[in-house]
């Protein structure tokens, strides 16, 4: 008689319930490094780092795990961008500069600017700078693409600025914070 009960009120469960699609974000975060170096003489530096499109799709892939599939994201997000300066040989150093993206045949497009930051005092610090509509509408239109298998080629990151004083090298850790919106189809229960 238990074990009828039980089956009773497992039935009245699902009976009551509905399957209703949801929209999940699940972020993933992708780090790039920048190693520059400068001669003596040089003050301007321009480092160029292939933000991969067949990479992108794996480690989305991957990320997504066997929860979801590729097929279940309706839509994708630059939610943020950070940098950490992980070496430099002069920390006295102040830099201007840009990161920045190109895809395909559009020209580069501002992620980030950097200005009067003296290299002492972000070492080893992640810094989250305020993003450029231009450049996040570029990251959001070659992802896109590259989801829909569509993709006019890789991504170029860009470090792009300049130094007051003879910097001869400096590595920079970039992460950028993707968010894949997925479809999901989950059970709740009816409102009776």
């Amino acid at each position: 008689m238990k074990h009828f009960a039980w089956l009773f009120w497992m039935v009245i469960f699902f009976a009551a319930c509905e399957e209703v699609e949801v929209l999940q974000p699940v972020p993933i975060t992708y780090k790039l490094i920048f190693d520059i170096h400068l001669s003596p003489d040089e003050r301007s530096f321009d480092e160029t780092v292939i933000f991969s499109s067949s990479e992108i799709l794996s480690a989305i892939e991957d990320h997504l795990g066997e929860q979801f599939s590729m097929e279940d994201i309706q839509t994708i997000h630059v939610e943020g961008l950070a940098y950490t300066l992980l070496e430099t040989d002069l920390s006295l150093s102040v830099v201007n500069g840009f990161f920045q993206a190109a895809y395909g045949n559009d020209s580069l497009k501002t992620l980030i600017e950097l200005k009067d930051v003296v290299l002492g005092e972000i070492l080893e610090e992640r810094q989250v700078m305020e993003l450029q509509e231009e450049g996040v509408m570029l990251l959001k239109e070659a992802l896109t693409d590259i989801l829909n298998h569509n993709a006019r080629g890789d991504i170029l990151i860009h470090a792009r600025g300049e130094t007051f004083q003879p910097l001869r090298r400096m590595k920079i850790l970039l992460e950028i914070t993707l968010t894949p919106v997925v479809k999901q189809t989950i059970e709740v229960p009816r409102v009776l």
